[in-house]
């Protein structure tokens, strides 16, 4: 009984004393609390370091491209301007003298040549007797 005194001896007030539940009773009300509680405490499961940089990542995705864009756009405009050579220039106005070269349609669009229907059923035909 007296340890059972020394361990109430928590600042109780005496009149109180007759209030306070027993061993038994503080069990129980401690496991229908967590019953009650575990729901809650599982949904507050301290997050890992995964879950925090996938929080982060809404944020430091768009400000990272933005910062990648500018020091692209800043080597760009800092870079010299091409220095013209007297081959380029050659080569430039004789690009110019020859519109008709670029003008003209390519091959593949002007060929009117189409698959013949019956060699493609005799290659289907071959294929499926392997």
């Amino acid at each position: 009984m007296s340890t059972e005194r020394e361990d109430r001896n928590d600042g109780w007030p005496a009149w109180l004393e007759p209030l306070r539940p027993d061993r038994m009773a503080r069990a129980r009300m401690k496991r229908s609390i967590l019953t009650a509680a575990a729901p809650l405490l599982a949904g507050r499961h301290p997050a890992g370091w995964w879950e925090v940089a996938a929080d982060w990542s809404s944020v430091a995705i768009p400000i990272a491209a933005s910062i990648a864009l500018l020091f692209g756009w800043i080597a760009y405009e800092s870079s010299p301007p091409p220095v013209p050579t007297p081959e380029s220039e050659q080569l430039e106005i004789e690009a110019l003298m020859q519109p008709a070269a670029a003008a003209a349609l390519p091959a593949l669009l002007i060929d009117q040549s189409e698959p013949s229907s019956d060699a493609l059923l005799a290659a289907t035909l071959r294929r499926e007797e392997r």
